[in-house]
């Protein structure tokens, strides 16, 4: 017994005898051997509770410490107090040490520090409950020393093994970090870094595993080629971690692959396994990753598409949605592979879901205007899409439709082609959309300009007068687009002269004009088209073509002689709200173009010999202002 009393006793030494940790119980002139023995020791703790620690006070204590070049902490738990004496004698004697050194006193009350670091003066830290502090320091310091000695770097990592698993979770985070600190230094010993990483990867809590799965990337973006085991460590997480910690491996494993094209593959299979095991959050987030990898590396695009089938026809609609944009981004970004992506994106039950089938669609011409050499074949698999009970869905492909050919205008006379059945057979709202489409492919593509026009003529307008007037507008754009149909345009305007609805007689009328304010070549066309309504038409409408004649002749010069001949018809009407309103408009050219200001003043001299005395006065008024555009009427409207 008396033995056993009299060493000091050795409870444990890890096999690469870097750590040691004994119990003192008295003094025994050979109890410094153990020490001695451990060449490569980093981290003594000594356990002195049971006994007066009076080896703290003596000189071969501290000689021994300082032969050990690799000791970098000493932990020694008391039941005393140390006099400022006692601290006096061991900052003497640390000050004589050559290397970095930090010794923990903890007693009852609290914690004491005495930290050596190269020559400067030995700082001493007292307060309660700092041992995890101290910890943090130890470990940094370890980390330190291995990143400037190499030779030393796998000993570290083998020390830090125990706070790593056993500290709190400051500490254990504090190891993480400066174990990857050290293998981002020395690759050599990045491949043991990260083995020693994959246990707080499975038993930490969340923070540690988040922690460790950072530092493992930290570590393959300095040393790519442990990207391989890098993934394969993270497949744990992947599956069996919290959501947050699949969430963040999942990110780390697409930001390896995208970094390292060659081990892009190993990352997309290992993305698999959340696809079909994750939440409907994880399952999204590892689309996405493997869309992003995908995009960054085409060799492995089909590869990724591949992956990505059984999510899109099996997933919750949100998962298939998602699922469809990976696959559109990825064939957006690599052309050889979207004739694959086309097809991939004729395997859902898109039936079930015309919001899925939406989503398809939109991504099917993004692909299609991405790439001009699959247009025809986009344009094909849109022509064969099963909405015929969605008209939601039909107003979505025909506005693909345009999208597409407006992007490419080889296929623009396909497209046209393809939007004639909805035309003749859908709905209102359905033969609106597909008009206002061949409008917007026509005025990019002067080419199909007379087409679709031609296409306009299909549709029978009399059960809507709505549609009517979307396909005259839609006329005029184009016409004003393109002045080589601008005639032909008219020409169809004007056989709505007849139609029963004012609304659409005076539309047609109105169009005309905005075409020939735009083109002056066919401004003499306009007005001979205008003379029918002008001299023929309602009240309403001879006013409407009298002000159109106006803007026209405002707008060309060249013109309003003519113009002012044909308002002059007017002076013989029975209406003198007619009569009126041609004398005015005469009035308003003159003043635009003064220099047609004496015909115009001759024409409304004409309208004077008028017997109506309601007339005469508006001509009286008209002529002052031509005469005087900016002088003050009102007394001449007062007579």
């Amino acid at each position: 017994m008396s033995s056993e009393l009299n060493t000091l006793e050795k409870q444990e030494q890890q096999e690469n005898n870097t750590r040691l940790m004994i119990t003192y119980y008295h003094d025994k002139q050979n109890w410094l051997d153990d020490i001695k023995q451990n060449p490569s020791l980093m981290v003594l703790e000594i356990d002195s509770r049971q006994s007066n620690p009076d080896f703290l006070y003596k000189q071969d204590f501290y000689a021994t410490l300082n032969e050990a070049k690799n000791l970098l902490f000493v932990g020694v738990a008391i039941n005393g107090v140390i006099t400022s004496d006692n601290e006096d004698f061991i900052k003497a004697k640390l000050k004589t040490f050559s290397n970095t050194l930090i010794i923990q006193c903890g007693f009852l009350s609290g914690t004491k520090v005495y930290v050596k670091e190269y020559d400067e003066e030995i700082l001493v830290i007292e307060k309660e409950g700092l041992e995890l502090h101290i910890q943090g320091i130890a470990i940094q310091v370890i980390g330190d020393i291995a990143v400037a000695h190499p030779e030393i770097a796998t000993q570290a990592i083998e020390s830090l093994k125990l706070p790593l698993t056993e500290g709190s979770p400051h500490i254990q985070g504090k190891a993480i970090q400066v174990i990857g600190d050290i293998a981002v230094a020395h690759p050599e010993i990045a491949t043991q870094a990260i083995e020693s990483l994959k246990l707080p990867l499975t038993e930490g809590s969340p923070y540690i595993q988040g922690k460790a799965i950072q530092v493992i990337f930290d570590i393959v973006v300095a040393h790519p080629e442990i990207a391989t085991q890098a993934i394969e460590s993270l497949k744990l997480p992947l599956t069996e971690g919290s959501p947050h910690i699949q969430d963040k491996a999942i990110q780390i494993i697409g930001d390896i692959a995208v970094a390292h094209p060659e081990i892009a593959t190993q990352a997309i299979e290992s993305l698999k396994l959340p696809l079909t095991e994750g939440s409907p959050h994880i399952q999204g987030k590892a689309i996405q990753v493997i869309g992003d990898i995908a995009v960054a590396h085409p060799e492995i695009a089909t590869q990724a598409i591949e992956s990505l089938k059984l999510p899109l026809t099996e997933g919750s609609p949100h998962i298939q949605g998602k699922a469809i944009q990976v696959i559109g981004d990825i064939a957006v970004a690599h052309p050889e592979i979207a004739t694959q992506a086309i097809e991939s994106l004729n395997l859902p039950p898109y039936q079930d879901s015309p919001h899925i089938l939406g989503i398809a669609i939109q991504v099917l011409g993004k692909i299609a205007i991405a790439h001009p050499e699959i247009a025809t074949q986009a344009i094909g698999s849109l022509s064969v899409t099963p909405v015929e009970d969605s008209p939601h869905i039909i107003g979505i492909a025909i506005q693909v439709f345009g999208n597409i050919a407006i992007a490419h205008p080889e296929i623009a006379t396909q497209a046209i082609e393809s939007l004639k059945l909805p035309l003749t057979e859908g709905s209102p709202h359905i033969r609106g959309k597909a008009i206002q489409v061949i409008g917007d492919i026509a005025v990019a593509h002067s080419e199909i300009a007379t087409q679709a026009i031609e296409s306009l003529k299909l549709p029978s307008y009399e059960d809507s007068p709505h549609i009517l007037d979307i396909a005259i507008r839609v006329l005029s754009k184009i016409a004003i687009a393109h002045p080589e149909i601008a005639t032909g345009a008219i020409e169809s305007l004007k056989l709505l002269f007849t139609e029963d609805s004012p609304h659409i007689q005076g539309k047609a009328i109105q169009l005309i004009g905005d075409i020939a304010v735009a083109h002056p070549e066919i401004a003499t066309q306009a007005i001979e088209s205008l003379k029918l309504p002008l001299t023929e038409g309602s009240s309403h409408i001879q006013s409407k073509a009298i002000q159109v004649i106006g803007d026209i002749a405002v707008a060309h010069p060249e013109i309003a002689t003519e113009a002012i001949e044909s308002l002059k018809l007017l002076f013989t009407e029975d209406s003198p709200h007619i009569q009126g309103k041609a004398i005015q408009v005469i009035g308003d050219i003159a003043v635009a173009r003064p220099e047609i200001a004496t015909q115009a003043i001759q024409a409304i001299e004409l309208s004077l010999t008028l017997c109506c005395l309601y007339i005469q006065g508006i001509a009286k008024s008209t002529l002052s202002k031509v005469r005087n555009p900016y002088g003050n009427n009102n007394d001449n409207n007062n007579n």
